[in-house]
């Protein structure tokens, strides 16, 4: 009996000097999550612990910020909160707007582990050559949409400049249709395409147009699926909207923003206004005003559609570090009539190294 009560006393000392180190250990682990938008519904996550990191997330000092922060696709979780880490590897409060800035062993740490988590997430941008190999005409593929995390299967059947695809069956169809919400649309979604033993950045419209020819797969037609440097059937040159979106794709929304020209950016901002695409709409306003970006993303929130009418671009006296411009576009409001928009912009860098950034937005509805 003695016995039975002595070793029942040491469990439950051994059991109350580990409670702290359970404690402890949940402490440290944190929640990581790659997604290609924050509205997005489909993640890859995991729990990381890390001592160091941890350590430096509860020492980590607070800033403010007057412009619109570099933001990337992670997000860090703990205790209820939610920072998205900066390019600087720093990490931003939305709610707050307020930023942690780390030490830099700590961001290292960190941007290891995003590397891993986009790995799972991501397809690789190839070009439309290469791709004409990987799902030649008759081959089946499997379509996985970057926002919602659905995925489809199809069969391409023709296509010269990009492909022509077909749902397999009514099931895949309807797959397609929920992802666009129930309605057919010729709007633009980011989308990796296994096949082939790859994932690959690629972009399709949601629009049954042209031939058919599975039988009995409740679609009419075909649609088409863009690879990088295919084109659609009216030009020659790479669609802008799906050229964005095969780099959303690839997690690589900065490689296309650093290689584009002032002219590009802007197209570029209506465009994604255009296809309802806010983080690319947010993208393309790092560097404004934070009030002037707000007023941007919050016509974009209710836009019906745009379309650029003209644009002019100036060089000033001062040289090719600075980019002025104009343009006018056929806008309409959701519930709106249209209405014309004059736009001017800036654009600057501070040497032909640097990417271009948008300095300055004005946007007047008449």
């Amino acid at each position: 009996m003695r016995y039975v009560w002595l070793r029942a006393a040491v469990l439950l000392l051994a059991g109350a000097a580990a409670a702290p180190m359970v404690a402890a250990a949940d402490e440290e682990a944190v929640e990581l999550a790659v997604r290609a938008s924050p509205s997005a519904a489909y993640e890859i996550r995991e729990s990381w612990k890390d001592a160091g990191f941890a350590h430096a997330l509860g020492q980590a000092e607070t800033a403010g910020a007057a412009r619109e922060p570099a933001l990337t696709d992670l997000y860090v979780r703990r205790g209820g909160r939610e920072w998205r880490m900066e390019t600087t590897g720093d990490l931003w409060d939305e709610r707050e707007a307020r930023r942690l800035v780390l030490p830099p062993e700590a961001k290292r740490k960190l941007e290891r582990e995003a590397g891993k988590l986009r790995s799972r997430l991501y397809g690789e941008r190839i070009a439309w050559e290469r791709a004409q190999e990987i799902v030649p005409r008759n081959s089946y593929l499997t379509v996985r949409d970057l926002e919602t995390g659905l995925a489809f299967r199809v069969q391409r059947r023709a296509g010269r400049d990009h492909a022509d695809v077909q749902p397999v069956t009514k099931a895949d169809t309807a797959v397609m249709k929920k992802i666009y919400g129930g309605a057919w649309s010729w709007r633009r979604r980011a989308i990796v395409v296994e096949a082939g033993g790859g994932r690959w950045a690629a972009s399709m419209n949601g629009m049954p147009h042209g031939g058919d020819g599975i039988p009995d797969n409740d679609f009419a037609g075909h649609f088409c699926i863009h690879f990088d440097g295919s084109s659609t059937h009216r030009s020659e040159e790479p669609d802008p909207a799906h050229r964005m979106m095969i780099y959303k794709a690839a997690g690589q929304p900065r490689a296309f923003l650093y290689a584009a020209d002032p002219a590009t950016l802007a197209q570029s901002l209506f465009e994604a206004m255009n296809q309802h695409d806010l983080e690319w709409v947010r993208l393309l306003l790092e560097g404004v005003e934070r009030e002037e970006a707000e007023r941007a993303e919050q016509l974009a929130r209710g836009v019906a559609a745009v379309r650029l009418v003209s644009l002019r671009l100036a060089e000033p006296e001062s040289g090719p570090l600075l980019a002025l411009g104009a343009a006018e576009a056929d806008w309409q409001q959701e519930g709106e009539g249209r209405r014309r928009a004059d736009i001017s912009f800036r654009y600057a860098r501070p040497s032909p190294l640097v990417p271009w950034r948008l300095e300055e937005l004005a946007i007047k509805l008449n």
